[in-house]
């Protein structure tokens, strides 16, 4: 890259890329991606690529959405140009599954160098937690006109600068009719506002994920034949203490959901997913809950018959992996949120309050202690949607249109 064509030479902003070349896909590769703050220093050394740093927010299933749509834009951008991709994201170890196959990108990086890094690169962007592309053009200046991709992402500016009066730090941001407004003019749903703002598509499946190899998982017996999974959980840079976020089941719903599941379908193993949050649920065959990671959760999706799940990430991952979910959903927007492939469940009535409040993922608007939207999923509907679901039939609920007052 010389100065004329990309303005002032830029540093490498990580390690020399000579043991990369080598790396194999598996443990070794995922081992490779993941740097901490302490690599994360620039060297003084000229830079013949077109670096990218793209910072991402919110939880795994926000990771997902957008890069589906990297996926999609990485190719576009390489086209016109010899360039790597740094990523940027709370815990990096968690996503190395999904960014694993793209050979464009270089490092995951901990998200917390990224405000102080990212004046190095010729080309920088957030995909923040609502899940659409922020950058920062006063930092660019007149490079921007100079990026040898410029043509590819002319088509983004526009959306930028419609989304921008949503631009907030605030992880649960209080927006209500505003931004419910623009989802209602621009008719888009979550999965597909990259789309929406940028142009570029954003296709649900297939993706490719780098999955486990071995034969760990094999060692259970009960993944070895026909099974559901189960999730009781939310993301972990919630910060909810021992409190329940207001779209989780109510644990004692999980336990008798799961005594019906076992006494509808006794030939099918229930197998249950997840981290650190949420908490056990009592009768299930096998509980995988924070003693695998992501990557091996994906595979154990990729294999289950269905999925039962609130609004979460694994939801996301399980869209992209083929494999259909009841989801069951309280104060965030069904028709939002839910994948017509999927069985999405509410109640009529008090629902959808999502944005409203700048807290109304930690407490009910109407001062439910247990939100009324969540507790009124009865266990029956539960058991019917996975009926229909193993019979093949579809029955998608439909969206409820629900208007901010």
């Amino acid at each position: 890259m010389d100065q004329s064509q990309h303005g002032r030479r830029r540093p490498c902003l990580s390690r020399a890329l000579h043991a990369a070349r080598s790396l194999h896909e598996g443990v070794t590769r995922t081992a490779a991606l993941i740097h901490n703050l302490f690599d994360n220093r620039v060297l003084w050394t000229h830079c013949e690529k077109v670096q990218v740093g793209v910072m991402l927010r919110g939880g795994v299933g926000d990771v997902m959405i957008a890069a589906r749509w990297l996926h999609n834009v990485i190719p576009a951008l390489a086209a016109n140009a010899d360039i790597v991709i740094d990523i940027y994201y709370a815990l990096p170890e968690n996503i190395t599954f999904i960014f694993g196959k793209f050979d464009r990108v270089r490092y995951l990086y901990r998200d917390v160098a990224f405000e102080y890094v990212r004046r190095y690169y010729n080309f920088s962007f957030v995909i923040n937690h609502l899940g659409y592309v922020e950058i920062d053009f006063a930092n660019m200046q007149d490079e921007f006109a100079k990026l040898p991709f410029a043509s590819a992402i002319e088509p983004w500016l526009a959306g930028v600068e419609r989304f921008s009066p949503f631009t907030t730090r605030d992880y649960h941001p209080d927006l209500g009719k505003n931004f419910y407004s623009l989802i209602e003019q621009s008719r888009f749903k979550r999965h597909s506002i990259l789309e929406a703002q940028t142009g570029s598509p954003a296709p649900v499946s297939p993706f490719p994920f780098l999955l486990p190899e071995g034969d760990r998982l094999s060692a259970f017996p009960q993944l070895r034949n026909k099974y559901i999974t189960v999730h009781d959980g939310w993301d972990a840079q919630l910060k909810m203490g021992d409190r329940r976020p207001t779209k989780a089941y109510p644990h004692e719903k999980w336990s008798a959901l799961i005594a019906a599941l076992k006494n509808r379908f006794p030939e099918l193993a229930v197998v249950q997913l997840g981290g650190k949050t949420g908490a056990p649920i009592p009768g299930v065959d096998l509980n995988l809950r924070n003693g695998i990671g992501f990557g091996a959760s994906a595979s154990v999706l990729k294999n289950a018959l269905l999925h039962i799940d609130t609004d979460s990430g694994l939801v996301h991952v399980a869209a992209s992996l083929g494999t259909r979910s009841i989801v069951l959903f309280g104060p965030t927007d069904i028709g939002y949120y839910g994948y017509p492939s999927n069985i999405n469940l509410n109640v009529e009535g008090c629902n959808n309050c999502w944005l409203r409040t700048g807290n109304w993922i930690i407490a009910c608007m109407i001062g439910d202690p247990i939100p009324t939207c969540m507790n009124n999923i009865d266990v029956e509907s539960i058991i019917r949607s996975v009926d229909s679901l193993l019979a093949g039939d579809s029955c998608a609920a439909p969206a409820a249109k629900v208007e901010f007052v």
